[in-house]
């Protein structure tokens, strides 16, 4: 009965010490970012889809340094609009730079940087 008490006592223990973490859906603060403010365009992984490219194993995003990917996010980048034609942003993707301080953009441009080896 003891043993039964004890095992209970850590399994409850443990799982509630998982779900005090933050991470039972998320692995990282840059993740939760990447789903708040990039998943919509560029898909729920980074795979991309039909409105925005893929930000994995994207072969122009290898040849690039986390501080050229920190530009693009912070200003936006050019080209044509597919997710917003009628013009909802004056660019292909919108910058960040007024709206995520530049810690989080940092985050995000290491963790894409990362999915490009």
């Amino acid at each position: 009965m003891h043993n039964i008490y004890l095992a209970s006592l850590v399994f409850v223990t443990t799982l509630l010490m998982f779900l005090m973490s933050g991470s039972v859906v998320y692995a990282n603060e840059a993740d939760l970012i990447y789903v708040a403010n990039c998943a919509e365009c560029h898909g729920s992984e980074g795979y991309g889809t039909e409105e925005a490219p893929s930000l994995r194993n994207n072969e122009a995003l290898a040849k690039f340094t986390p501080e050229t990917i920190y530009y693009f996010i912070m200003s936006g980048a050019t080209g044509y609009k597919k997710r917003f034609p009628e013009s909802q942003y004056p660019s292909a993707m919108p910058g960040y730079e007024k709206d995520l301080p530049a810690e989080e953009i940092k985050l995000l441009a290491t963790m894409i940087n990362k999915w490009n080896p």
